[in-house]
């Protein structure tokens, strides 16, 4: 194979970009990249990653085939020839193996929060408290992971088709339903609403606990006053970086 013109090609995105009235900010949003990397990408000093080439070519209209040889082909059955269908085969290989990373990475970060959340757990009862409310602190900690735990195995990384064509503010997939009013779900913001629940049902598993032991080895009666101030604060927080991601890639 012939080796690639990387300022061909660049220029050749940067074309195909302006005739879709797209800046290099909005492409890069579509694409979850910066525009930096998308400047980089048309001045023909990288390019782009293979797992983003099937989206890319879609976003600008155009075939793997062509972007690789940076410019409009003529026949458009060029699009379907070996070539394409090589590299289309990677990219699915690719991005397949990259996703299987990730799921791996949530799963250690699962087992590694409910070792921690066991210790403190044992910890706590160990202290021999019996204050109703430092029990509850387990309970809620236990409820955190058991969303952390859909969260980490069984939430999908893709959304079907339909949400990115309609306005939809809920995910139902078996018996978990997540619901976020004044949000529109799709493969644009599904990604990091899943990132940000995973962070903070793993973190707030393991530092509540954490803060009631804190608390509760200098006085046990102080937790009372503190746990529902706490609890408030960290929901608020998380709705707040909810709806700030949701919105921020929002399409």
């Amino acid at each position: 194979m012939e080796s690639l013109d990387h300022e061909k090609i660049g220029h050749f995105i940067s074309e195909m970009r302006k005739a879709k009235n797209m800046t290099q900010k909005e492409l890069g949003d579509q694409l979850f990249v910066s525009d930096k990397t998308i400047s980089k990408w048309e001045n023909g000093i990288s390019m782009p990653n293979i797992v983003l080439l099937a989206p890319l070519t879609e976003l600008l209209d155009i075939s793997v085939n062509e972007l690789l040889k940076g410019e409009k082909l003529t026949q458009e059955s060029v699009a379907k020839t070996r070539e394409e269908a090589l590299v289309n085969c990677s990219v699915d290989i690719a991005m397949e193996g990259t996703l299987r990373g990730h799921k791996r990475n949530r799963r250690y970060a699962f087992f590694i929060v409910a070792v921690v959340f066991g210790l403190e757990a044992f910890w706590l009862w160990g202290l021999d408290i019996r204050d109703t409310y430092v029990k509850d602190t387990l309970y809620l900690s236990v409820l955190m992971l058991l969303f952390a735990f859909w969260f980490c195995f069984f939430a999908k990384d893709f959304l079907p088709s339909y949400y990115d064509n309609n306005k939809i503010n809920y995910v139902s997939q078996g018996i978990f339903k997540i619901h976020i009013v004044g949000l529109s779900l799709n493969n644009h913001n599904w990604r990091y609403i899943c990132i940000v629940c995973r962070v903070f049902t793993l973190s707030f598993a393991v530092l509540y606990p954490l803060l009631c032991i804190g608390i509760c080895w200098y006085s046990e009666v102080l937790w009372r006053e503190f746990w529902l101030p706490v609890v408030i604060v960290g929901l608020s927080i998380f709705m707040i970086v909810l709806y700030t991601v949701g919105k921020r890639y929002e399409v």
